[in-house]
């Protein structure tokens, strides 16, 4: 499982809150708060779906990213060193 992303954890956020306003209100079996409760929780069970089956390639882009990152700054500490050693 990958680690749960900022969308994730507002898509939990919102189900969440929908849930206990659900329970609050008393369990009920239709209307407006149902209806919202079961859309959020669907929202974010599709949220962790997608996650779980692009699990590869969310990881393989962040490391990308990372490695990416790790390149720009090592060149950026070569460059500034090249410079001071030239003076």
């Amino acid at each position: 499982m990958c680690d749960i992303t900022a969308v994730q954890y507002d898509k939990y956020d919102a189900a969440r809150s929908a849930f206990l306003d659900w329970v609050h209100a008393g369990k009920p079996r239709n209307g407006a708060l149902n209806t919202i409760m079961r859309r959020t929780r669907a929202n974010f069970k599709l949220a962790m779906r997608y996650c779980k089956q692009h699990e590869d390639t969310l990881r393989t882009d962040a490391l990308d990213a990372l490695w990416l990152r790790t390149i720009i700054i090592n060149f950026g500490l070569l460059s500034v060193s090249a410079i001071t050693l030239k003076l």
